[in-house]
């Protein structure tokens, strides 16, 4: 029995976004990708070692690396933001932009002030349409007391993120 050799050329990192990774960081020593600008999604999708989906693939084979697409970028995002300091905004269609370091921390306030306002309208519409009538008065409290809660969370949050 023969044991065949592999060179560290023939193998590739996994999962994906590990070898996006490395790639992402030789572009950038390469002067390839700098401040402002543009990942493009073909890019992406040739480093994680998927196809581009295009019109002629069945709707489901198109969906399915269109996911895997995603699962490989979060990764891959958090790993640039974790490990490289940088912080990729998307670009519509495009692809993501690196965000200078002079605009991250804007970007960061932009970003928690809308996921909070979601989190906190979402969390108001649930404590706010409750059958109350079928509450018990201790209940009933609670949901008042959570009610204005919420509203003053809310508010903290507007004058967190008024600046921005």
């Amino acid at each position: 029995m023969s044991v065949q050799t592999i060179s560290s050329e023939q193998l590739s990192k996994y999962p994906a976004w590990k070898e996006a990774l490395e790639r992402f960081r030789s572009a950038l020593e390469a002067d390839e990708f700098k401040y402002d600008s543009i990942i493009p999604h073909e890019w992406l999708y040739d480093a994680f070692g998927l196809k581009v989906p295009d019109d002629a693939m069945p709707w489901s084979k198109a969906k399915k690396i269109q996911l895997e697409y995603m699962a490989q970028f979060v990764r891959f995002r958090e790993a640039v933001q974790l490990e490289d300091l940088l912080y990729l905004e998307a670009e519509r269609s495009l692809g993501y932009r690196i965000v200078p370091p002079s605009e991250q921390t804007q970007k960061a306030m932009e970003r928690a002030s809308i996921e909070m306002k979601k989190v906190l309208m979402q969390a108001a519409r649930t404590i706010g349409n409750i059958r109350t009538q079928e509450l018990s008065d201790q209940q009933k409290r609670e949901n008042m007391d959570a009610r204005a809660k919420i509203s003053s969370i809310a508010g903290l949050s507007k004058r967190i993120a008024a600046p921005f």
